[in-house]
């Protein structure tokens, strides 16, 4: 019983640190950051809503000047 407290407090305490998700927008703009960001989530295989919205972002740069496929 005298640990469930301690555990339970920690657990509490890093439930509240959650980091702040950045938006697919800031991602676009925030480029150096992006990089790190989807680089770090590719490699982990990470799914938090920043690893969501880097990918969100990087794919939606990608496809910017992407050529348009002409069906003749």
């Amino acid at each position: 019983m005298k640990i469930a407290l301690p555990v339970l407090a920690l657990s509490a305490l890093l439930a509240g640190c959650k980091e702040e998700a950045k938006s697919v927008d800031w991602y676009k703009e925030n480029r150096s950051e992006l990089a790190k960001v989807y680089q770090k989530c590719v490699a982990s295989g990470d799914d938090s809503d920043n690893c969501k919205n880097a990918k969100q972002a990087h794919y939606d740069i990608q496809q910017k000047d992407a050529p348009v496929t002409q069906f003749h």
